[in-house]
């Protein structure tokens, strides 16, 4: 399996940059550091950490406050579906005023639609 930041630099294409302290595999504590596409100045820099892990089912990641945020936290989990695993994000956010509102709705949808669309097409093209 790839490691986490070979996995966004393949499927996010709104993330820019994306490291992790420690590296290696995505563990408890672990601090993130991404910069996406948007906001006002063209990027936004992204500061979180990591809160939960339950390998194989789930990652728990909470995002410092920032320009757009008070709060937000998004959880990935995964499950079994039929012929293959159901993966699920949830996310929690508290935008700063109605700008942010309409960027986080605008951005983080377009974003999310983006990466599962770009996973989608990678196990479709390794599937026989």
């Amino acid at each position: 399996m790839e490691d986490i930041n070979s996995y966004v630099a393949k499927f996010e294409p709104h993330t820019l940059s994306f490291e992790t302290d420690p590296s290696g595999p995505l563990s408890v504590g672990q601090k993130v550091h991404a910069v996406v596409a948007g906001g006002r100045k063209g990027t936004v820099d992204i500061s979180s950490e990591i809160t939960e892990v339950v390998p194989g089912k789930k990652v728990v990641e909470t995002v410092r406050p920032n320009e757009f945020f008070r709060r937000m936290v998004e959880t990935v989990t995964l499950g079994p579906a039929h012929e293959g695993t159901r993966v699920s994000i949830e996310v929690e956010y508290e935008p700063k005023g109605i700008v942010s509102w309409f960027f986080a709705r605008r951005a983080l949808g377009r974003n999310f639609a983006a990466t599962l669309s770009n996973v989608k097409k990678a196990f479709e093209a390794d599937s026989p």
